[in-house]
């Protein structure tokens, strides 16, 4: 496997190694915020949708669930989202995400490895506190 930063060149990661990648290009916690907001806001349309038996607002889940994420991309991350490379581990590293910023497993930056075989996080600094 090829790494530059966090660009990868191969598709067969590992979910550990993917978790990093995904990790490092979600650093700053106004975007995972922004992350966290589009995944339940997306979740709600969805139910809606279903108990209003409203078919059409099933247009809206992935807009306003990848708008809020590729927002925080553009304007805070300054990257592209890893969403464009891997749909369907990004959606669910999403879920991941939105677990633990809702549940305080995800406390602040982190350091990552997009190579490591690990799947441990070592906080980076205690002055990034996303609480």
């Amino acid at each position: 496997m090829t790494t530059h930063g966090t660009e990868t060149t191969t598709t067969s990661l590992t979910n550990a190694q993917f978790w990093n990648l995904y990790l490092a290009e979600h650093q700053q916690p106004a975007n995972c915020w922004l992350h966290v907001m589009g995944t339940m806001s997306s979740w709600v349309l969805m139910l809606l949708a279903i108990l209003w038996q409203l078919w059409w607002l099933l247009i809206l889940v992935p807009v306003v669930g990848y708008g809020l994420a590729w927002m925080g991309h553009l304007l805070i991350e300054g990257n592209r989202p890893v969403s464009i490379r891997y749909p369907v581990r990004s959606l669910l590293s999403d879920y991941r995400l939105t677990w633990q910023m809702l549940t305080g497993g995800r406390r602040g930056t982190v350091t990552v490895d997009a190579t490591s075989e690990s799947d441990s996080l070592t906080p980076a600094s205690e002055a990034h506190r996303v609480d």
